[in-house]
């Protein structure tokens, strides 16, 4: 009778370790995660063999900068379309070992809550100091972002009536 009770022990012991590894692995994703987490796909392509590679980054925000001609007023929409400009980086090709490659992004995942932040200071070397930036900026009533977004998901032309506006890619003041 006691080996056998040993036995049953051993077995509901086995059985309680491996949920309590579960429940470890597969922890609950935090507020700040599940409400400002995004995803940027980005895609380097070498300018010399064109070969190209997919990297996803996650953000919690975007740093904008504002349009270097010092105009009276600077549009969100301006700002975030040159966030996600392509651009050219000195990055080595896995494939070739040249040392430039092309850069496009896009948003692949937006957050339920978009936080941008405005970068108005700008460093001046020369005085070794930072200099504001005194631009207004135009901030419309609904930020849609469909110009940023990737390509819709495999089945899905455009997002339904059904689907969060984040996930329409449409933001509204808070």
């Amino acid at each position: 009778y006691v080996n056998q009770l040993h036995d049953e022990l051993l077995v509901a012991r086995k059985g309680w370790i491996s949920t309590r590894s579960d429940g470890l692995d597969e922890a609950p994703a935090l507020a700040t995660q599940l409400h400002f987490d995004s995803e940027v796909q980005k895609q380097l392509s070498c300018i010399q063999c064109h070969q190209s590679r997919d990297v996803c980054e996650r953000f919690r925000d975007f740093s904008l900068d504002f349009s270097g001609n010092g105009g009276e007023t600077c549009s969100l929409e301006s700002m975030l379309s040159t966030y996600f400009d392509g651009e050219l980086l000195e990055v080595k090709c896995e494939h070739c070992g040249a040392s430039a490659a092309h850069m496009e992004k896009h948003l692949s995942e937006p957050p339920r809550v978009l936080v941008l932040h405005l970068k108005r200071f700008v460093p001046n070397f020369e005085k070794q100091c930072y200099d504001k930036q005194h631009q207004n900026v135009d901030i419309p009533t609904l930020l849609d972002l469909g110009h940023v977004l990737g390509c819709p998901p495999l089945g899905q032309t455009s997002p339904s009536p059904a689907t969060s506006s984040a996930a329409a890619g449409k933001f509204g003041p808070c």
